[in-house]
């Protein structure tokens, strides 16, 4: 899988409407190699704004670990303004403690 293929995903996954579904089947079938382009892309702050909430997303959703969580906080450091750094901590803290159903 390259970096591309998991980019369009993502984008896919946005879409919602059943298409979140089969992209987010496509990247958990992507296993190891999936989630370290996921990583990568929420560790680059040149990635899109558009896509980072949505790659949070899908590494919570499919690829639940100590590395997704460590890239989660990581990424949530990396926030200039203070308060949507903070909001985006409870969000993390919320995310840690549901049940996933992947």
């Amino acid at each position: 899988m390259t970096k591309q293929e998991v980019i369009d995903l993502v984008k896919i996954y946005q879409q919602c409407a059943g298409y979140d579904d089969f992209a987010g089947e496509k990247l958990k079938s992507g296993a190891e190699q999936a989630k370290t382009i996921l990583i990568q892309l929420l560790d680059d702050p040149n990635t899109p704004e558009e896509l980072v909430g949505t790659v949070a997303q899908i590494l919570h959703v499919y690829f639940p670990s100590a590395e997704t969580y460590d890239a989660l906080d990581r990424f949530a450091e990396r926030i200039e303004n203070p308060e949507e750094r903070e909001k985006t901590r409870e969000m993390m803290k919320v995310m840690r403690s549901m049940p996933r159903e992947r």
